[in-house]
């Protein structure tokens, strides 16, 4: 059962994220798709969404903005707070799972075992660099310690979330 929860989050935080750091496709009936990684492929255009490989016909797009992890992160690509918001909140989330699980006794392989059957580069990372703080923590064994320690842990990395954020 806990994997199961491990794994909903991760596709869930994964949804999130990719609506942070993608690219727009435009359609030629006026609607925008956000997208992570397009590429043609025939006559159409394949991306990434909700953990899918969708294609739609080039003939019914506009035209595709190519948004880089890089462009997003400056200060000419603006995030909105609510969206900010969001993305901090799933991190923070994910932490709380994972630092519940090092708590409880979870193998820390069965996280990273999580991670690694996602496709995305950057989020595996970053998955796997909490994993790891969560994991140099020390365990303790009074529920009054654990939850203390969920809390801190919590705190912190949804701290850092903002600040990075707050950089732009």
């Amino acid at each position: 059962m806990r994997e199961k929860s491990i794994f909903l989050f991760l596709f869930l935080f994964f949804a999130i994220y990719s609506f942070a750091f993608s690219d727009i496709i435009y359609l030629k009936d006026g609607r925008q798709i956000k997208a992570k990684d397009t590429w043609e492929e025939g006559d159409l255009i394949k991306f990434y969404r909700y953990g899918q490989v969708i294609g739609y016909p080039k003939d019914k797009i506009d035209k595709i903005e190519k948004i880089k992890e890089k462009e997003v992160l400056s200060s000419e690509y603006k995030i909105s707070q609510e969206k900010i918001d969001e993305i901090c909140a799933g991190i923070e989330s994910y932490t709380k799972t994972i630092i519940e699980g090092r708590q409880n006794g979870v193998p820390m392989r069965n996280f990273i075992d999580a991670i690694n059957k996602t496709d995305d580069g950057p989020v595996r990372k970053m998955a796997r660099k909490i994993i790891i703080r969560a994991y140099d923590i020390p365990r303790y064994f009074s529920e009054s310690m654990k939850k203390q320690t969920i809390v801190d842990f919590q705190n912190k990395i949804y701290l850092e979330c903002l600040k990075q954020f707050q950089k732009q």
